[in-house]
């Protein structure tokens, strides 16, 4: 059988990023990285909304000018990754998130939404490290 190799890129993206990647904190914000935002279509804004029965969250993709639209901004030049502010999704909807989490199993459906589910997403490993950290300086 004759072997169908292919190059895998190297240094466009960290290895962490290169597939989806989001978390959200206790304050609402959502943060993705660059590759995430790319491949939802780099928007300027989303429609952040919310599916209570199944406790997730959907990113849908707009344009700043839209009723309701909540613009993208930049929460690392470095790296490109993007914030979304939903302090009031957590308000309005009582999420109580003990801690940053990362949503895992973060994907796109078919209708371009980028569902984030509550009910799968873990704690961040960076959000460990930071507690430790500031655990072991007290």
């Amino acid at each position: 059988m004759k072997a169908d190799w292919e190059v895998i890129k190297r240094g466009d993206v960290m290895p962490q990023y290169a597939g989806l990647y989001v978390t959200m904190n206790r304050a609402g914000n959502i943060v993705m990285s660059r590759v995430t935002w790319e491949m939802v279509g780099a928007p300027k804004a989303f429609y952040i909304m919310w599916d209570a029965p199944n406790q997730r969250i959907g990113l849908l993709k707009t344009v700043p000018e839209k009723k309701n639209a909540y613009p993208t901004r930049v929460a690392n030049k470095r790296t490109g990754a993007k914030l979304l502010r939903g302090h009031r999704l957590v308000k309005e909807k009582g999420i109580d998130l003990p801690h940053t989490v990362h949503f895992r199993d973060a994907r796109i459906d078919e209708e371009g939404i980028l569902v984030l589910d509550l009910r799968t997403a873990k704690e961040s490993n960076r959000a460990k490290g930071h507690r430790k950290k500031v655990t072991s300086d007290e």
